[in-house]
């Protein structure tokens, strides 16, 4: 039954159990965050109702078989939503904000904060406390100075606190020094803010799981938006778990990933269309989109002005361009170079320190190779043919880091298929108001039509890219924030090269080694204090019914320590209170409704234990002479069976504890053979015969059939 229930939990649309209880990767992980299996919940919707098949079976040889088929509604119980927001339950990091309209009472408010924390249970959850400190607070978005923590428990909340008033005591223009501690007492920095898309070589194992499993609506969305989510987040590729227990199985999984050109293209998109969407549910709105190669396609699913992604899967899948012409066997190179059909199109690119220009020169060494993309005024990637860019980097006398999954794109060569490739594109477009999009090809923003699209993504495949050119019009422009909504944080890094000394300001959602959750809540953080409008309503101010939320229960006054292990120690041990007489606990009155007189209320008199003689089964057990008369005896004799359970579970209590004060003097040194004097025998409540019959099934002859 348990693993129906399992299974029938996970099959609910995106359900309440993202985690699988096995866990095999909780060792032995690279950027696998948590053991999360997400392939289990993802489906195609188009194929179906989830299904899932139960079989038990029992020692006599019966078996039971079940198939479990998922309740396809189109609304749901706005309990069940809240329920199912949050699966995993209270997250282990959480923010506090403070706002204010100058530093001093930015002080006020760390000085509040900090009084307000030091009065609450250090048990509750961080989350918990973030969730009531936001409610107390509010959020006032019109004030000029914020100061945001993110806390990973009680006691680095109080430090973050108080080593911030600190600061702004001592310097309030100076930026805090922890990076989870974010200040602003100048004035904001301002400007539009872009969304930036990294395109296809920043894959990792594992990516979106983590989002998904936290944020589980997101998928919801995007489930009902398309019917086969599953084929487009690709879960076998990026999160193969079927490889797990394969020694080697991280290498492994890894090759497959970057030889599988259509995992790649459609994991990638999806990625920054999930990280998109969970930005956007905090309420932050780009007013820019700029997309580094495959980002552009990224950018247009993810904000909407294309929605066909399930065409787009369908047509790659038909389409050969990604696993024969400029990918695999690379055709489209062969027929540029005019290699035999016998030579193998030994491909290969990756990113040399060096700046345009010297590349430029150097190429003109160089056969078979090509300058793809200029990252950065000093970076640039470029691909060819193995042994010339082989010979361009000797030429160039630079470092080289090769890159892994990435076609032959931004490069001549694919001029040979340019209409297949503008085919693949065209979708109806339409663009949101607001939002300027930006082109690697044209080098400039441009007005989103079905061609303008289709031509700016075929332009770009053709020639090479210079994103550096492109954010810098982006600044000039009047951009000055920039998030990236990608693995690896790489645009990020290369707009802090690009822009230099020039006031902006860059970071990432999913920053390379980092968790989902620090990722997300350092970014809200970061804006927040940078005064760009965040809606926290949806993280802490939505009803909750995660235990993690809840007021922490209190400890046991009695327990045991026992060490295992190691060299006897003594055993601290915090006994029961001492008392003359058997520990009882009477039943409570029970008013009960006779069936026969309406209104009428009868109450049951706390039972009196009677005296338990040895090898006599209790006279209050003993199954009665006639049925009872009303469902006030019967309430009465379930009160006395209960008491009689009771004592039983009181006599094993003695037990126990006379068995460990004999493993105490035991271990105290005392000798073995000596056993403390007994004052007196008490009665025992079952004898042999009685235990026998108790063994053997026949409650009812020892406890009476009530």
């Amino acid at each position: 039954m348990k693993a129906a229930l399992a299974l029938y939990q996970e099959i609910l649309p995106a359900g309440p159990a993202l985690v699988n209880p096995v866990a095999p990767l909780a060792g032995a992980r690279k950027r696998f965050h948590s053991p999360r299996r997400a392939s289990y919940w993802l489906r195609n919707r188009a194929e179906g109702p989830r299904r899932a098949g139960v079989t038990s079976m029992g020692i006599d040889g019966g078996a039971v078989h079940a198939v479990l088929e998922q309740l396809e509604r189109e609304t749901f119980d706005d309990r069940i939503l809240d329920e199912r927001r949050q699966p995993l339950g209270a997250r282990s990091e959480a923010l506090f904000t403070v706002e204010a309209g100058n530093s001093n009472e930015i002080l006020l408010g760390l000085a509040a904060l900090t009084d307000w924390t030091a009065s609450q249970d250090p048990n509750d959850g961080i989350e918990a406390l973030a969730r009531r400190w936001w409610i107390k607070r509010g959020s006032s978005p019109d004030a000029a100075c914020a100061c945001v923590l993110v806390a990973r428990d009680w006691k680095e909340l109080l430090a973050l606190a108080r080593s911030s008033s600190d600061s702004v005591r001592e310097n309030p223009e100076r930026p805090l020094a922890s990076d989870r501690a974010y200040l602003t007492t100048r004035k904001p920095l301002g400007g539009d803010l872009a969304f930036v898309f990294p395109g296809s070589g920043n894959q990792y194992l594992g990516m979106t799981s983590d989002l998904g499993a936290q944020w589980p609506d997101i998928l919801r969305r995007q489930d009902h938006e398309n019917g086969y989510l599953r084929d487009q987040l690709t879960p076998e590729r990026v999160a193969p778990w079927r490889l797990a227990f394969e020694p080697g199985w991280e290498q492994k999984a890894e090759a497959e990933l970057n030889a599988d050109y259509h995992a790649l293209i459609f994991a990638s998109v999806s990625h920054g269309t999930v990280t998109s969407d969970l930005i956007r549910s905090f309420g932050v709105e780009p007013s820019a989109v700029v997309g580094y190669s495959l980002g552009e396609t990224a950018g247009l699913f993810a904000t909407r002005a294309w929605t066909s992604r399930d065409e787009m899967l369908r047509r790659m899948k038909q389409s050969s361009l990604f696993t024969s012409e400029l990918a695999g066997p690379c055709d489209a190179a062969r027929q540029f170079w005019r290699l035999p059909a016998n030579e193998k199109v030994d491909w290969v690119l990756g990113v040399v320190d060096r700046p345009a220009d010297a590349v430029n020169r150097a190429l003109k060494a160089a056969d078979r190779a090509a300058l793809l993309i200029v990252n950065a005024p000093v970076e640039c990637v470029v691909g060819g043919y193995r042994s010339a860019v082989e010979k361009l980097v000797e030429g160039l006398g630079c470092v080289f880091l090769p890159l892994q999954g990435v076609s032959t794109v931004h490069f001549p060569a694919a001029k040979l298929v340019e209409k297949q490739y503008r085919d693949l594109h065209l979708f109806p477009t339409r663009a949101p108001k607001g939002v300027r999009y930006y082109s690697g090809a044209f080098g400039k923003s441009y007005e989103v039509t079905r061609e303008s699209a289709a031509d700016s993504i075929t332009t770009q495949a053709i020639r090479s890219v210079n994103f550096a050119a492109l954010v810098k019009t982006a600044y000039e422009d009047g951009v000055r924030t920039f998030v990236e909504l990608g693995p690896q944080a790489s645009c990020t890094r290369m707009i802090g090269k690009i822009l230099g000394p020039l006031t902006h300001n860059a970071r990432a959602v999913d920053s390379r080694g980092s968790d989902a959750v620090s990722g997300v809540l350092k970014l809200l953080a970061f804006l927040i204090a940078e005064r760009v409008p965040v809606d926290l309503k949806p993280l802490y101010g939505a009803r909750t019914f995660c235990s993690g939320h809840q007021p922490a229960v209190p400890a046991p006054a009695q327990f045991v320590r026992l060490p295992l292990g190691g060299r006897p120690s003594k055993v601290s041990w915090t006994p029961p209170q001492a008392s003359s007489a058997p520990a009882f606990i009477p039943a409570p009155s029970v008013r009960i409704p006779e069936p026969r007189l309406p209104g009428a209320e009868f109450t049951v008199p706390a039972y009196q234990p009677p005296y338990l003689a040895p090898g006599r089964v209790p006279a209050a057990v003993q199954p009665p002479t006639s049925a009872p008369a009303s469902l006030a005896n019967a309430a009465a004799l379930t009160a006395q069976a209960h008491e009689m359970y009771l004592k039983l579970a009181q006599n094993f209590a003695n037990f126990q504890t006379k068995n460990l004060q004999e493993q105490i003097r035991i271990a105290s040194g005392q000798s073995i053979g000596v056993r403390p004097e007994v004052s007196e025998v008490s009665p025992v409540f079952m004898d042999r015969m009685a235990c026998l019959e108790f063994a053997s099934g026949k409650i009812g002859a020892v406890l009476g059939d009530a």
